[in-house]
């Protein structure tokens, strides 16, 4: 999931006052600098996704972290210069080349499941909270207009998002009534309970299962959560299948789930996550396995057109962008 952390950061008035920012229109972007799945291996990014979880922003920075991206986008008038990037980032300069930027990501153009739900909601968890004095704050609001409106006048919808990728590849090799194990209790983790709960037993194994246990009723998703120490894959008679949706999986907790993943009783495992949490083992399935693209792309061959002509339309409204 997404990340920015802005707490405790001096004002804007401050740091002008200090000469730390130069004075300029509120709510522009200087610049973003970025690693994704066209620039680095999944091995890199995933290692970049968990170092970024502790990863701080300044009152001038937001961070936008996906399995795919680890972007950090600066506000107008900030200290910033290419000297601010690390090494092997890439950049794009100037507010209308990065609001066109955010707005592709937004939009699902550039996604490995080409119009996919989520990502949109990533983009504005990552910009929509941040506090009304963060120099980035207002800054996105035109890119998430601009790919909502893209989204719909160019019908950007996965046919097979990452929730049905789930579903789908179950159903291909377990028994639809064998009881399906969910690990996560985010946006992604509940969307999966959501389809699988019409034909599965579903169980999400979270950290903060109380809180997951309210968004799921409210949701109207039936569905058991768990703490991962509170479950007894015992319990499942007929077997069990295992689907990694969360990014979280550190110390014991990610241990545990491989426990639970490499038991007997687990028919299959679905790894959604950026880098690959098992090693290869029979009915193990990860989202960059050959068998999952080609079925991803298969499912999705129709909106690759329209997500091209949504590119360039994003690109005339916002003023286009460009790698430096």
């Amino acid at each position: 999931m997404p990340s920015s952390a802005v707490s405790g950061q001096p004002s804007r008035s401050h740091l002008v006052q200090s000469g730390q920012l130069r004075q300029s229109s509120p709510a522009r972007f200087a610049a973003c600098s970025y690693i994704d799945a066209t620039t680095h291996s999944l091995e890199i990014l995933g290692h970049e996704y968990q170092k970024g979880a502790q990863a701080s922003s300044g009152p001038a920075e937001a961070v936008l972290r996906t399995c795919h991206r680890f972007e950090r986008y600066w506000a107008e008038g900030a200290d910033f210069s290419l000297g601010s990037r690390r090494p092997h980032d890439s950049v794009v300069i100037g507010h209308d080349a990065v609001a066109a930027r955010l707005a592709q990501i937004a939009a699902g153009t550039t996604s490995l499941i080409v119009g996919e739900s989520f990502v949109y909601q990533q983009v504005h968890a990552a910009f929509q909270g941040l506090p009304p004095e963060h120099l980035l704050a207002g800054a996105a609001v035109e890119s998430l207009a601009t790919a909502a409106e893209a989204r719909r006048r160019f019908d950007l919808r996965a046919a097979l998002d990452y929730s049905q990728l789930a579903r789908m590849l179950l159903d291909d090799c377990s028994p639809a009534d064998t009881t399906a194990v969910v690990i996560g209790g985010g946006m992604l983790a509940q969307a999966i309970a959501a389809e699988l709960a019409p034909t599965r037993s579903v169980v999400l194994i979270t950290r903060s299962p109380k809180r997951l246990r309210r968004q799921l009723a409210g949701s109207g998703v039936r569905a058991a959560a768990s703490r991962i120490d509170s479950f007894s894959p015992d319990l499942a008679d007929q077997g069990y299948n295992v689907v990694l949706a969360t990014h979280g999986l550190e110390g014991e907790h990610r241990t545990r789930v491989v426990e639970i993943s490499e038991r007997a009783n687990c028919l299959a495992v679905i790894d959604l996550c950026a880098t690959r949490t098992m090693s290869d083992r029979p009915a193990y399935l990860h989202l960059h396995h050959p068998v999952v693209l080609e079925a991803i792309e298969e499912a999705n061959r129709g909106i690759a057109d329209r997500a091209a002509a949504a590119r360039l339309w994003i690109d005339r409204q916002l003023g286009g962008s460009h790698d430096n």
